[in-house]
């Protein structure tokens, strides 16, 4: 009886699988709220990103008068437009790429890996957006020409802050992404996504974080979208946004 009792039991076959199956379906069970959970903080440290982009555009305008779209860098000596908005507030010391860019978005490392950022909204009127057509003092006591200079490259875009009645409700930068997959440093809230523009990325759980001309940084469903809409005047058009960047959706502002 002694020798019985104190025998070691060995688990069957049968009862092996039944505990791995227990554990499977666990895992399964708590594997989504995991995923939740880690997209719930990449969410958040987004939207601190946003609220750094927000200040350094805040404290530009401050200083010059002028809250810019994209501004050229202060170093650029090349004779094209192909430099992206952050890249001035880089040589600022005031912004890194890390914080220009939506961590729940991968980066692609190619050559368009600068290009790779938030959006800054495009696309505007000119009744918000001035294009300087006079000698306008920027950095540094910098002079420069209509928004170009000598080379004819463009300085810079920059928004009327004085024609916004509501500039808790007018967008600035947002979560982007263009028709290759990527995020972009341009965004166009009336066209699907293709090489020059990014459509608002329903990124989060199905909503888009965006910073706004006040200062603020909000996370919008498609609600939120149909007011920013609204708001940049485009009730009789079309507005974009993505779920997934093939398969963009498109709804009529009536």
């Amino acid at each position: 009886m002694k020798n019985c009792l104190s025998a070691k039991r060995e688990f069957t076959l049968i009862e092996l699988l039944v505990v791995i199956a227990i554990i499977a379906i666990l895992a399964g069970m708590l594997l989504p709220a995991l995923n939740n959970a880690r997209e719930s903080g990449r969410a958040t440290s987004c939207k601190n990103n946003l609220k750094q982009v927000s200040l350094v555009h805040q404290l530009y305008n401050t200083s010059f008068q002028a809250f810019p779209l994209t501004v050229k860098p202060l170093k650029w000596t090349k004779s094209t437009n192909d430099y992206v908005w952050w890249q001035h507030f880089k040589e600022r010391n005031e912004i890194n790429i890390q914080s220009a860019r939506c961590p729940s978005i991968q980066v692609k490392t190619d050559s368009s890996v600068d290009f790779q950022v938030y959006g800054r909204e495009t696309g505007l009127s000119d009744e918000y957006v001035v294009y300087y057509n006079k000698t306008y003092k920027r950095d540094f006591g910098l002079e420069y020409y209509e928004g170009r200079d000598s080379k004819n490259v463009l300085v810079g875009v920059f928004l009327r802050l004085e024609k916004l009645k509501q500039s808790s409700r007018f967008p600035t930068h947002a979560d982007s992404v263009n028709k290759a997959g990527r995020a972009f440093q341009a965004v166009n809230i009336i066209k699907p996504p293709d090489s020059s523009n990014g459509c608002h990325y329903m990124v989060h759980n199905g909503r888009c974080n965006i910073a706004y001309a006040d200062g603020h940084v909000a996370s919008v469903n498609t609600a939120g979208l149909a007011d920013i809409a609204d708001v940049i005047k485009y009730k009789t058009a079309k507005y974009n946004y993505c779920y997934n960047y093939l398969n963009p959706i498109t709804v009529t502002v009536e």
